[in-house]
Parts: C-alpha cells; sequence; structure tokens
C-alpha cells in the first residue's frame, strides 16, 4: 500500500491501467484499499478463498464456483463479495490448477490481462540474478530502490 501511495506522489499524472497481482496480494485490508481508490486491478487469488454460494446461504472455496474442464476460461458477469468487497470473478484451467482472478473491471479481460504479469516476472528475475543482480548493487536507500522498481516498471508497461 505504501509502494502505490509513493508511486502516486511520484507519478501523480500518470493514470494506473490495471495493477496485475499474485496469490500473496490477498485479504480484506489490501482488497479494500484498491477498491476505495478505485484502481483496476487483476488479483489471482489462492484456491481456498471463500465466496458466497448462489443462494447466498454457504461459503465455499472459489474453485466450486467454477467448473471447468482443461483449456476453459469463465468469467462472472455479476459481482461476488470477496474479503468484504464486491469484485468479479474469472477462471481459467490450463493443468489441475484452476486460476481465479478477482477484478473490479472488464471481467471478461481479467485472464488474459493478468497473463501479462509473466512479462513482469521474467523481469524481475533478470533484474534478481540473470544479468542485472540488483541485489549485489548493494543499495541501501528503499526510496531510491523504489523509485527505480517504479521507473523500470513503466518502462515495461
Amino acid at each position: 500500500m505504501e509502494l502505490l501511495q509513493k508511486f502516486q506522489k511520484i507519478f501523480p499524472e500518470q493514470a494506473i491501467q490495471r495493477l496485475l497481482m499474485d496469490r500473496e496480494f490477498k485479504g480484506k485490508r489490501w482488497l479494500k484499499f484498491l477498491v476505495h481508490r478505485n484502481w483496476p486491478f487483476c488479483i489471482r487469488v489462492p484456491s481456498n478463498t471463500l465466496v458466497p454460494n448462489k443462494h447466498q446461504n454457504r461459503l465455499l472455496p472459489v474453485t466450486r464456483i467454477f467448473l471447468l474442464t482443461t483449456g476453459e476460461t469463465m468469467a462472472i458477469r455479476q459481482p461476488i463479495k470477496v474479503w468484504g468487497q464486491m469484485v468479479y470473478l474469472a477462471a481459467s484451467k490450463k493443468g489441475n490448477d484452476p486460476m481465479v482472478i478477482i477484478c473490479n473491471t472488464e471481467s471478461w479481460r481479467a485472464i488474459e490481462d493478468y497473463l501479462q504479469r509473466l512479462q513482469i516476472e521474467t523481469m524481475f528475475q533478470a533484474m534478481k540474478g540473470r544479468g542485472f543482480n540488483l541485489e549485489e548493487t548493494h543499495l541501501k536507500d528503499r526510496d531510491k530502490i523504489s523509485k527505480l522498481l517504479c521507473a523500470l516498471a513503466l518502462a515495461f508497461c
């Protein structure tokens, strides 16, 4: 949350097109933070995330909402409450474990958009140990590192 607030201060005119996040970005506080700022996002959620069933009388693991066969993708058009916030759901199944994404806009694009995160993951792997070796630079100033990472992330958008 702090990093996103710093990003907005450093780049106030830069519109956030969509935040793409993996499963470690989860929870009520985090989702409320994003929703209240109206930033568009796609978050992959853990398969054990609980959501209400269609009758609103039971909580089920989110993967039970989607009965997908391998290769299928599905988006739900009606918002569902996840971690206290109304969001849209989309899922895709490539292997055994379905990938479920929550988002606040355009659920039909959520899977496609989320998959762009793989490019970002590749960039960070390169920065850490495949050539750039950021950790070996011994940079200690967190503010300078944050600015560097924000600038690099923008360059790849």
